[in-house]
């Protein structure tokens, strides 16, 4: 689901917020590459597997558990590729 009002991203064009639900869990992610790492991650049914980090955290760090991994989740936030960058994380 995206809504229709649009959040300017810095130095960036104009992008929608997104809601994704799905279930919380870590998983190594970017494998093979020179940005492999442990991440959290929304298996959502809409957009499958979806990197989760928070606006203002580094990429490459998992940083702490937004919710108990297995969870229901929603988060909103801004969708770049396969990773979230979300605002807001909900429990279902």
């Amino acid at each position: 689901m995206v809504t229709q009002n649009p959040t300017p991203g810095p130095g960036a064009a104009t992008r929608a917020v997104v809601v994704l639900r799905g279930r919380l869990a870590q998983a190594l992610v970017r494998v093979g590459t020179g940005s492999e790492h442990e991440a959290w991650v929304i298996d959502s049914a809409e957009h499958g597997r979806v990197i989760l980090k928070a606006v203002a955290a580094n990429p490459f760090e998992k940083g702490a558990p937004p919710a108990e991994s297995g969870s229901e989740v929603e988060a909103q936030g801004y969708l770049l590729d396969h990773e979230l960058r979300y605002t807001a994380i909900k429990l279902l």
